[in-house]
C-alpha cells in the first residue's frame, strides 16, 4: 500500500449462494465473508434477503449455523445460531472471547510475517419463498459502524425463479 493510502473499512469477499433456486424448496444456504479491518466484537448483519423463510413453525428466531473459517471447521468465532428476523435480516454474532475476523496483513518483500485474510463461510438452512426478481443483499459489522456493502447473490436470473406446483 501506498503512504498515505486510506480504504473504506468493508467486506472485499461478500458472497450469499444458495443450493437450489426453486421456489418454496429448502435450500442450503452459503455465505462467504472476508473483512479488510478487524472485527472482533458485536454483529455482522446481512440484510436484504426478503423471500426466504426460516424452516419451522416460528417466523422469527434462530437458525442453527456451520462455521468454517479458512478451510476448517471453525466453533470459536461465531455464536453457533444466527438471529433471523422473519423478514430479510440475518444476524451473525461474533463470540466475546473468540478471535474474530482478521485482515490480511502485508510487510515488506521478504518478511515471513504475512498472511492471508480470514474468510469465514456460514451455511445455514432456510427455505425458499415464492417466485421473485433478485432483491440486493448487503452485509454490515457493528463494531465498525460499516455503512452496508453490496453481496454478491450471482446472476439476477438464480434468485427464486423456478416455480415448484
Amino acid at each position: 500500500a501506498c503512504v498515505g493510502f486510506v480504504e473504506t473499512v468493508r467486506f472485499p469477499l461478500a458472497s450469499l449462494r444458495h443450493s437450489t433456486n426453486a421456489t418454496r424448496a429448502v435450500a442450503t444456504l452459503i455465505i462467504e465473508l472476508e473483512a479488510n479491518v478487524p472485527i472482533a466484537t458485536g454483529a455482522i448483519t446481512l440484510s436484504g434477503m426478503y423471500g426466504y423463510k426460516r424452516i419451522g413453525e416460528e417466523v422469527m428466531g434462530k437458525i442453527p449455523i456451520e462455521v468454517s473459517k479458512n478451510g476448517v471447521v471453525d466453533t470459536a468465532t461465531l455464536e453457533p445460531e444466527a438471529d433471523w428476523d422473519g423478514v430479510s435480516k440475518l444476524v451473525l454474532t461474533l463470540k466475546p472471547d473468540g478471535p474474530g475476523l482478521q485482515p490480511a496483513v502485508t510487510v515488506p518483500m521478504g518478511s515471513a510475517t504475512a498472511r492471508a485474510a480470514d474468510v469465514v463461510v456460514v451455511k445455514l438452512l432456510m427455505r425458499n419463498g415464492d417466485q421473485q426478481a433478485p432483491y440486493e443483499v448487503s452485509v454490515s459489522a457493528s463494531e465498525h459502524r460499516m455503512m452496508p456493502w453490496a453481496v454478491d447473490v450471482g446472476p439476477e436470473t438464480t434468485r427464486l425463479n423456478v416455480v415448484v406446483v
